[in-house]
């Protein structure tokens, strides 16, 4: 993992990059309540879990959970 917000000197601004080996995931599902949360895969297919229902994004796609 690496801290991209700290990186760049926005250390307020929490952007994580993950490498994730296929079967994987970076953390149990949760919810954010004070914060929205965006997931990109830059490589290959990633499922995402939003609410009660899952969805499956591409390359470069994009995913959020609003607030």
């Amino acid at each position: 993992m690496v801290r991209v917000g700290t990186a760049l000197g926005a250390p307020q601004t929490g952007v994580s990059l993950y490498e994730l080996a296929p079967g994987t995931s970076n953390c149990p599902y949760h919810y954010e309540y004070a914060e929205e949360e965006w997931a990109m895969p830059l490589d290959g297919p990633v499922t995402l879990r939003v609410n009660f229902a899952t969805t499956v994004s591409g390359r470069c796609g994009c995913s959020c959970s609003a607030r």
